[in-house]
């Protein structure tokens, strides 16, 4: 227990689902008095929502304008399909942010009332088993995303050092180069897709 009467394990309760969704701006966050969300949070959550969105535009798009060559096509419909789907867990978690946030403080109070030592050995080694699962799977999602992203890139630059012939390839099948641009400087989009699986 600490001082204020919570157990030890509180500041780490939700720990890596939290920091991915304050990446976003999804986090259930309240200003102190307030009530209201951040301003912050909420540039975050538009800045993360047209990523997704013009990445997602932008490989469905090239799928169906390349559906002559099917391998081709369904490398663009595959991720643009599951950037698809995030949109709209993005804008569910947006909308229920504030139920979002009540759930969490709920299974708080419950989690914490329990003073018995035993009960609060078992939370922790819960909470511990919960934290190392959410970090196997953003660093196993992170790590993924590093290698689609930087594969491309690291062989064009090597084309380019030994002077080799060939197109250098970005990693992302889209459309509109100004999307490819976006897409390719912010590559955390391909991250999103492991939000909330």
């Amino acid at each position: 227990m600490t001082d204020s009467g919570q157990p030890a394990i509180a500041d780490h309760f939700y720990r890596i689902p939290r920091i991915s969704g304050l990446i976003v701006g999804l986090w259930p966050q309240r200003i102190r008095g307030g009530g209201g969300r951040p301003w912050h949070a909420h540039l975050l959550f538009v800045f993360a929502f047209a990523m997704v969105v013009v990445g997602a535009v932008g490989e469905v798009s090239y799928g169906c304008v390349h559906l002559d060559n099917l391998v081709v096509a369904l490398e663009a419909f595959c991720p643009g399909t599951t950037k698809a789907v995030c949109v709209l867990k993005l804008w569910v978690f947006f909308r229920s942010n504030r139920r979002w946030a009540e759930l969490v403080q709920r299974l708080r109070a419950i989690l914490w009332e329990s003073r018995r030592q035993e009960a609060q050995r078992m939370l922790v080694g819960l909470a511990t088993t919960a934290n190392r699962l959410s970090l196997l799977l953003l660093s196993s999602g992170t790590a993924t995303n590093a290698a689609f992203t930087l594969q491309p890139l690291i062989m064009g630059l090597y084309r380019w050092i030994v002077q080799l012939p060939g197109q250098t390839e970005l990693p992302f099948n889209i459309i509109v180069r100004l999307w490819r641009t976006c897409c390719t400087t912010w590559s955390g989009t391909n991250a999103m897709r492991g939000l909330g699986k």
